[in-house]
């Protein structure tokens, strides 16, 4: 834009001078012609023309940002475990590393990062291990920027808005009390928690005496955890106990992300009537 022309050098050149500006264009291959000139004697110049003499490309590169996880949770912790992807719109200057940034910091969930470019210097990959930190952050915002085309073009900063959501933090559980002697125990039950709320509890019940287990319905060699009625708020109806038997109830919580709780555990022996209790009890005490 904004053309100027001078004649220098005893009349013998001709400058043309112009403004460039960023259009955000790429055209390849420019023929530039002059033409019209005449000399002192009247005598018009050859036409000159040099064929695909300039190439213009003032287009910033885009990109497209993809991650391998959007909602990263216990189940995902590994090495290697989440990668993340700015796909450019061109070949890009691969001695210019573009800049990831994770808002909020993601710094103590994902570790260890490295990258490459790939497809023609077109992609570039981080890679990063995940992290069992037990932190919830939602809304990450993700940023890639920073990047150059071949040309020297700053790419356009890319973000993906409220992209990643970290739950990496144990729902917790708790059992209600159980007195380490008890003549009747009709139901156990206890309360769990999580910001991303409980989808389910479950239970064990085991006859620590003779090492069987309640599968529901009768008692058992192998064990397995029972559902739990209720959520944040939890019971179970308990099966007939039998007595001077030791017991242990173990249970834990699912968030709604698949989060486990640590094992809750409570121990109590089971009598038959409160004066057996108080009896063992004395007994034990003098022995």
């Amino acid at each position: 834009t904004n053309p100027s022309g001078t004649w220098s050098v005893g009349d013998t050149v001709y400058t043309w001078t112009y403004d460039i500006e960023d259009a955000g264009i790429a055209i390849a291959d420019v023929d530039v012609l002059v033409d019209g000139g005449v000399d002192i004697a009247g005598n018009a110049q050859v036409a000159k023309t040099n064929t695909d003499y300039i190439d213009i490309d003032t287009t910033n590169p885009t990109a497209v940002i993809e991650a391998s996880d959007v909602a990263i949770y216990d189940g995902d912790v590994g090495v290697d475990a989440f990668t993340l992807t700015a796909t450019f719109s061109e070949t890009m200057d691969v001695s210019q590393i573009p800049a990831l940034t994770f808002d909020p910091a993601l710094t103590t969930t994902l570790t260890n990062p490295s990258g490459t470019w790939s497809v023609g210097d077109t992609v570039y990959t981080w890679t990063y291990d995940i992290e069992d930190t037990g932190v919830t952050i939602s809304d990450v915002d993700v940023t890639v920027d920073g990047g150059k085309d071949v040309a020297g073009n700053a790419q356009i900063t890319k973000t993906n808005t409220d992209y990643i959501n970290v739950d990496t933090a144990d729902p917790t559980i708790a059992i209600t009390d159980i007195p380490d002697n008890v003549a009747s125990l009709p139901v156990v039950n206890g309360t769990a928690s999580d910001e991303s709320g409980i989808t389910k509890v479950k239970i064990k019940i085991e006859n620590s005496t003779n090492s069987t287990y309640w599968n529901g319905s009768t008692w058992s060699d192998s064990f397995g955890y029972l559902d739990a009625i209720g959520t944040t708020s939890w019971s179970y109806t308990m099966p007939a106990l039998e007595g001077k038997n030791q017991y242990t109830l173990k249970a834990y919580a699912i968030d709604n992300v698949g989060n486990f709780a640590p094992i809750a555990s409570d121990d109590f022996t089971f009598y038959n009537s409160v004066q057996a209790d108080f009896s063992a009890s004395t007994t034990d005490a003098i022995i």
